[in-house]
Parts: C-alpha cells; structure tokens; sequence
C-alpha cells in the first residue's frame, strides 16, 4: 500500500472504534431491557441510600428497600405500579397468615406446613398477579426469621419493601419508558417475515409441474409466533401510554404504529390462509387442476406484487412503483382466472379464494380503497 492510501486509511481506522461505540449505544438505547436496568439500579441505589440513614427497625431491614425498588420497576408506569401494590399485598398478606397461625399451633413442623400450605393457596388469588408467589414466601419469612421479633420483622419486609416499591416507582414516573422502538422492530420483523412467506409461495408456483413442496408450510408457524411476538409488543406499547406524562407528545406515532400492526395482523392471516390454499389443494403426482401452468405465474407474479409494496412499506407508505406494479399484476390475474375454466365447481371455489385473499392483502395495506373489483366467482 503506498504513502498515500496509508494516510487516507489511518482516519478510517481511527473512526471504528467510534462507529462501535455508537452503533451499541444506539442497539442498547433501543432496547426496552436496557431502560429498565438503569432504572431499576438508580431505584435499589437510591433506595438503600434513603434507608441506610433511618434508625430503628429500617437499621435491622436495609435490604428490602432496595428489592422493593426492583420489583417495583417495570417497563411500564402501570405495570410498575400494578407489580407494587401486587407485592405489598401478597407480603402483608403472607405475614398476617404466619403471624396467626404461630399464634394457634406455636412454632412446631405442623406450623410450617400449615403456613406454606395455606400461602401457596392464598397465593392462587389471581389478584396478586405475578406478586402472588411472594405471599408463602413472606409467610415462611416471619414465621422462620422474625421469631425473636416478629412485629418489627413485619414492619421491616412489607414497610421497606413499600418504600423502596415507591421510590422505584417515582423513578419510573419521572422517566417514563414509552418502547416504541422495540415495538417498530417487531413490526418491521413481522413484515419481512410476510413478504419471504409470499416471495416463497411465488417461488415455488414457477417450479413448472411440481407440486408445492412441505417445506412451504413450516413458515406459517413461523408467522404464527412473529404475530404474537408484534401483539405482544404493540400491547406493552399501548399499557406504556397509561400514567405516562409524555405518550402525549408521541400520539401521532402511537396511532400510526397502532394502524400499521392491525393491518399486518389482518394480512398475516391472509397470507396464512392462502398458503393454506395453495399447499393442502397440491396433490401428490404433480398435476394440479386447480392451479394448471395459465394461473400459476399470474398468482405467483400477484403474492410477488404484494409482497414487493410490503418490501417497500414505511409506515402508512409503500413506493407507488410497487403498488401499480401489484395492482396491475392482481388485475392480469382475475383476468386470466376467468378465462380459465375450473374443472369442478370445488376447484373453482379454491381459485377464487386465492385470489379474494390476494386482492384483500393488497387493500390491507392501502390507507385508501385499491379500486379492484372482485374476483370473478
């Protein structure tokens, strides 16, 4: 390499490390998981900071502080708040139930039993939530540690267990987490999946006088999971608006990803129902009546079309190139599909359905209707 390449290499060189550190910010940053943690070491730090300096009871206890701050930070306002209230409960809960049955039986095996069983079964209460596995717990905590002074023991867990929930929980407020970004990289995954799913369809179709193979149809479960993954994300986003002081400045976006994951949920059926179509109509020795060598390519050129608008989809926004490109390859096959004369009427039925699937997977992702007409029944 000679002088001049060296000098112009050296300040790429020097700029890597740089490019690293801001590309794993930025993945850190954007994943919910990455707040969460900040929040939740700032609350258990600040936590036991706070009670460290009380005397009394708080001098014996310190540590629940700081793990009512961790239980108490969510990803969500309201989760923080629901997961806080839900802990207290089961804990004052599971400490009453220790505290009366020392009373009855004393301090023996029976009573242990008696405390873990019947905190086990309170625990079922569906209102404690995910706090109610602390309610045996607590139970067994106060009948086994605070012998010597079970009063101040239960002051100690459930008072600096609300204390420390309480401090994580003004945290969570003060710094609202609002995961859009995770909820747009769940959508974006569910909408790649579905084009790979079509592009798959259209792929095979061209295959002259094959039948569709089986290894098609794995990826409808695949698409099964990337929905729930995108559901359960679009959730988290729409629990994150409640009590959160800043969802306000972000409502445009919320709406629009709000729209974008209804339409991509209606279309992953779609396209599971047309890959359904396509793979179980196939039969066996390769000669397929339902969808003979004039409808293959235009299906396959129609799922190709769609597929390309959802390649290109940002937001409510597809290249308009795609679209026409779509549009006119659904209309070149609802033309072909009635000059093509179904063998029985069941045949018929399976080719029209595809189609109505098709034309219905392009208007989902339309803000506006396509003008299509109907597939020919």
């Amino acid at each position: 390499m000679t002088t001049d390449d060296d000098a112009r290499e050296r300040p790429r060189r020097a700029e890597r490390p740089a490019r690293w550190l801001r590309h794993t910010a930025q993945t850190l940053t954007a994943n919910p998981r990455f707040g969460l943690a900040v929040r939740a070491a700032t609350a258990a730090s600040v936590s036991w900071g706070l009670v460290t300096a009380l005397p009394g009871f708080a001098a014996d206890y310190p540590y629940y502080a700081p793990l009512g701050a961790v239980i108490a930070t969510s990803t969500t306002v309201a989760g923080s708040m629901r997961q806080s209230w839900q802990t207290v409960a089961a804990i004052t809960i599971g400490a009453g139930v220790a505290l009366a049955i020392e009373q009855l039986l004393g301090r023996n095996l029976g009573t242990v039993a008696a405390v873990v069983g019947i905190g086990v079964l309170l625990g079922g209460w569906k209102r404690l939530g995910s706090g109610a596995g602390w309610l045996p717990t607590s139970a067994l905590f106060v009948l086994l540690l605070g012998d010597q002074h079970p009063l101040d023991y239960v002051a100690g867990f459930a008072g600096l267990t609300l204390a420390g929930a309480l401090v994580g929980l003004a945290l969570v407020t003060a710094f609202p987490p609002l995961p859009l970004a995770s909820a747009k990289a769940a959508l974006d995954r569910l909408r790649g999946t579905l084009a790979d799913q079509l592009e798959d369809l259209g792929a095979e179709l061209r295959r002259e006088g094959a039948p569709l193979p089986d290894d098609v149809r794995p990826r409808g479960h695949t698409i099964d999971v990337v929905v729930a993954q995108a559901r359960d994300a679009v959730h988290q986003v729409e629990e994150a608006r409640r009590g959160n002081r800043i969802a306000s400045r972000f409502r445009g976006s919320l709406e629009r990803q709000h729209r974008q994951a209804q339409a991509l949920q209606r279309l992953a059926f779609l396209v599971t129902s047309t890959t359904q179509l396509l793979t179980e109509r196939a039969p066996a020795d390769g000669h397929d009546s339902t969808l003979g060598p004039s409808l293959r390519a235009p299906v396959a050129a129609a799922l190709d079309g769609v597929a390309g608008v959802l390649r290109t989809l940002h937001g409510q926004t597809a290249d308009p190139a795609a679209v026409d490109r779509a549009r006119e390859a659904v209309r070149t096959l609802v033309a072909e599909v009635r000059r093509t004369p179904a063998t029985t009427e069941d045949d018929h039925l399976v080719v029209s359905s595809v189609v109505e699937d098709i034309r219905r997977s392009l208007r989902t992702l339309q803000s506006e209707d396509d003008g299509l007409q109907p597939a020919a029944r």
